[in-house]
């Protein structure tokens, strides 16, 4: 797909427990070829509400991202564009014949 360009993705590895205390996981770094773009209407579903649109952007990608699951232990990916920094709240798994991908909103990380 000629529309996907370079991103990158900042991950952080599952944490564990030793002995009996939590050791966060370590980060890495990829590169991923994505289609990114400003959230549009049916994509306002997911998410919450009185939120503004200008602070989420949506991917689609062939690549499997992370998205937060407390109970495995797992951050959620990080998206850089444009100078800030997006964590992925939500995947859409577009698993068709035609052509796989994903569809991931990404929330953007306020300091």
């Amino acid at each position: 797909m000629g529309f996907r360009k370079p991103q990158t993705i900042n991950r952080e590895a599952a944490g564990s427990y030793v002995n009996g205390v939590w050791v966060p996981g370590g980060p890495s770094t990829f590169t991923i070829q994505a289609s990114v773009q400003p959230v549009t209407g049916e994509d306002q579903l997911v998410l919450p509400a009185g939120k503004r649109l200008s602070d989420y952007v949506k991917a689609y990608t062939v690549t499997d991202l992370q998205v937060l699951d407390e109970a495995a232990g797992l951050q959620p990916d990080k998206l850089t564009w444009r100078g800030n920094e997006y964590e992925c709240i939500s995947v859409d798994v577009r698993q068709m014949d035609v052509i796989r991908h994903y569809k991931y909103i990404f929330s953007k990380v306020t300091q």
